[in-house]
């Protein structure tokens, strides 16, 4: 078995871990607001770039990035990452070798 040793200078960048309110207007839909869950550190790594067309015909711009932070129980697909004044929808949740040790986070920065 390998040991797991984690490197805490990696952890360099504040974030806040985000849930979506899940109280509704009077009209019945969801009020759009987000709920901190968790303030921690994090290493925020892009993976790529890239820049697309919709039907529009507007050039829309997606980057893709890894975020790894310290394991925290609870963290689903359908929650945010604020860094700053950037947002990143999550759309993957690993955690490292089942270990219960670190997140790796998979998102998408909204731009």
């Amino acid at each position: 078995m390998t040991k797991f040793i984690i490197n805490a200078g990696k952890y360099r960048h504040p974030i806040t871990i985000q849930k979506p309110d899940e109280q509704q207007l009077s009209s019945g839909e969801p009020s759009g607001n987000w709920l901190d869950v968790i303030s921690c550190r994090a290493g925020i790594y892009p993976i790529s770039g890239s820049e697309f067309f919709n039907k529009a015909d507007t050039v829309q711009g997606e980057v893709t990035h890894q975020i790894l932070m310290r394991y925290y129980p609870g963290i689903q697909r359908n929650m945010r990452v604020e860094f700053g004044d950037r947002i990143f929808q999550i759309t993957s949740v690993v955690n490292f070798q089942e270990m219960n040790k670190e997140l790796q986070l998979m998102c998408k920065e909204l731009l």
